[in-house]
């Protein structure tokens, strides 16, 4: 028994468990904005996300075990470690990407099924390649994080409408921070694996910038009620107040100059952002006037 949940515990591990759970949340999003209720043809669409987002997290792992061998951050993963040996990751990748491909191939309409080849391909085909040439590999990284939303938007029958962009266009500019605040709080640990650093040492001027982006992901959530949502009164002030104390919170935080508890602060704060807003576009449906 303890040898079976040690297997399962390192499997969870293996497939970033915790963000394929987040990646497969952000598809319902978009499903239920476009659909406006929980149905029985959403789920097998969320199997096929987190399956995606599993077997390209396995196949990261894999592409990148010498890299994370180096950095204190990731040395303990469970290929770089050697608890699971890389022929055995990359056969756990493929597997639960061939489950994930069929799932939405047999559940969803073709725009789903493409985007979810296009987010993989765009992870593990452009992104992680190039992260050891350029910091600019943040951009086709962020573009993967806008592609859940609009997998859950289609498979719920939504338009080609403005909703949709103006939505993956939040989750895009939520990346950017989200993404730079990791790299700024392990300058060491990238110049060890060879990636490019953001940063020798922490500077006033990529503070500022992450703000300026993070201050574009709020202004762009106050934008989505304006294209074509049944507006609650749950996201009319949930939204501007999530955002605002977001902008403060971190204003705050990177005055400090405690460098990595602050920059550590200011990571979970994004995310503990994001995860909100979405439980707001989640529930707005239950609320909204008919």
């Amino acid at each position: 028994m303890n040898d079976l949940k040690r297997k399962i515990l390192l499997f969870l591990e293996l497939i970033k468990w915790k963000l394929s759970l987040f990646i497969a949340f952000s598809s319902a999003t978009g499903y239920l904005l476009a659909h406006r209720e929980v149905s029985i043809g959403m789920f097998p669409m969320l199997a096929g996300v987190f399956l995606l987002a599993s077997g390209a997290s396995a196949l990261n792992q894999y592409q990148e075990r010498k890299e994370d061998l180096l950095m204190e951050r990731t040395k303990n993963r469970p290929i770089p470690s050697g608890r699971i040996s890389p022929s055995l990751g990359l056969k756990i990748s493929f597997s639960l990407l061939s489950l994930g491909v069929c799932l939405l191939d047999v559940t969803t309409y073709s725009t789903p099924f493409t985007l979810g080849l296009s987010a993989v391909f765009l992870y593990n085909g452009v992104y992680t390649p190039l992260k050891k040439r350029t910091l600019w590999a943040i951009l086709p990284g962020a573009l993967v994080g806008a592609i859940p939303p609009a997998i859950g938007w289609f498979s719920g029958g939504g338009p080609l409408d403005p909703l949709i962009f103006i939505l993956c266009s939040f989750f895009f500019l939520w990346q950017i921070p989200h993404s730079w605040f990791l790299l700024l709080d392990f300058p060491k640990d990238c110049q060890k694996a060879g990636f490019p650093s953001m940063a020798h040492g922490r500077s006033n001027q990529i503070d500022k910038i992450a703000l300026v982006w993070t201050l574009a992901a709020v202004v762009c959530s106050f934008l989505i009620p304006l294209f074509g949502m049944k507006k609650s009164l749950l996201m009319l002030g949930g939204l501007p107040a999530l955002g605002i104390l977001l902008i403060c919170s971190l204003s705050k935080t990177l005055l400090s100059r405690q460098k990595s508890s602050s920059l550590r602060l200011a990571f979970r704060s994004v995310n503990v952002y994001i995860l909100l807003v979405m439980v707001l576009f989640n529930l707005d449906p239950l609320f909204s006037s008919n």
